[in-house]
């Protein structure tokens, strides 16, 4: 199995079984026909009709205690419930595209968000665990976001491409010299075309491997060397009890505790010994939107410290609609200033 992907090879002690062939999940449009099969509700065989209503959705849902996060998801409107989950999304000609694997309800049944891993994933999940026991993923050490238009215009790049938000000390992107503001346009001569397909660009990539990123610097264009490490495994559950995470008020849209023993050894959160953990974000909330990911560790808010949960709730509940509240953020070795918009 592998945990950070949610995915999982059963071997079947049977002959004569018909396989279904997996499609190429990068191939898939908006508005394709989705058909989705399961068991939901324990109706077996059920069959739902639907589309793709998006691509490349970023979750990050808690699992018992943990948080994992989805970086590109698919999503379709074709009815999923509880029991669709580890069944087949398929095109019209029967061919997988995706695995159902979550809704998104006020309720817990649908209401026509749903999510499926993509095809493409689950086959090189596949393959690495039929071939290895277990998968691995390359590792760069920087956080890299899309461009907004506004951005595009700064950075002298009219598509594509992926600016590098952070950049993680002692890290293969440390090394070859990559910085904050850095747009990557390619990746070993192939073209990038915002944040997801940069993160599934390294994550496929065999840790060890040298790749070549094209990225644009102050208006110029230039090249750098990198060699990849390892994808640490943050988020994989250990032994170590969890406590429930002191909830948020909402309008974030993250579920927050305070750092503790056992969050520091799950987020690996060397050296940190206050501030606030964020251990889930809702993928269409204010933190989602500003790049806050589970792990990070909030220290300050509009000039404050923060202590507790309360602390954070009184600095979001004193802001207004559209104001942006600064938050000092402490991912891995390196602490950075983001801005959210609230609601």
């Amino acid at each position: 199995r592998d945990w950070r992907s949610d995915l999982a090879m059963v071997k079947v002690a049977a002959t004569g079984l018909q396989a279904v062939e997996f499609a190429d999940s990068s191939k898939i449009r908006v508005g394709q026909w989705a058909i989705a099969f399961g068991s939901p509700f324990q109706l077996d065989d059920t069959m739902t009709v639907g589309i793709i209503s998006a691509r490349s959705r970023q979750n990050a849902i808690s699992d018992g205690g943990k948080t994992r996060f989805y970086p590109s998801l698919l999503q379709t409107d074709a009815s999923i419930n509880p029991g669709n989950s580890g069944g087949p999304l398929v095109d019209v000609r029967g061919k997988i595209i995706g695995i159902n694997v979550a809704i998104n309800s006020p309720t817990g049944a649908s209401v026509g968000i749903g999510f499926a891993i993509p095809a493409n994933t689950a086959k090189n999940v596949m393959e690495q665990l039929i071939q290895n026991g277990k998968v691995t993923r390359g590792f760069l050490g920087v956080a890299p976001r899309a461009l907004t238009g506004v951005e595009r215009a700064r950075y002298g790049v009219a598509s594509g491409g992926a600016l590098v938000e952070s950049v993680s000390q002692d890290t293969p992107a440390a090394k070859a010299g990559v910085q904050v503001e850095d747009v990557v346009t390619r990746i070993d001569g192939k073209a990038i075309g915002d944040d997801v397909e940069f993160r599934d660009a390294i994550a496929r990539t065999k840790p060890g491997s040298a790749v070549k990123l094209t990225l644009q610097r102050n208006g110029k264009e230039m090249t750098l060397n990198a060699t990849l490490g390892s994808a640490p495994e943050t988020g994989v559950p250990g032994t170590s009890p969890e406590k429930a995470p002191e909830r948020e008020s909402g309008k974030l849209g993250i579920a927050i505790e305070p750092v503790s023993a056992a969050n520091s050894k799950q987020y690996n959160l060397e050296g940190v010994s206050s501030g606030l953990v964020v251990v889930q974000v809702a993928g269409d909330g204010p933190a989602a939107q500003a790049g806050i990911q589970p792990g990070d560790v909030i220290l300050r808010a509009v000039g404050r410290d923060l202590k507790s949960g309360a602390d954070l709730k009184g600095a979001v509940d004193a802001a207004k609609s559209g104001d942006k509240i600064a938050l000092v953020v402490q991912r891995g070795k390196t602490r950075m200033l983001v801005s959210v918009e609230m609601p």
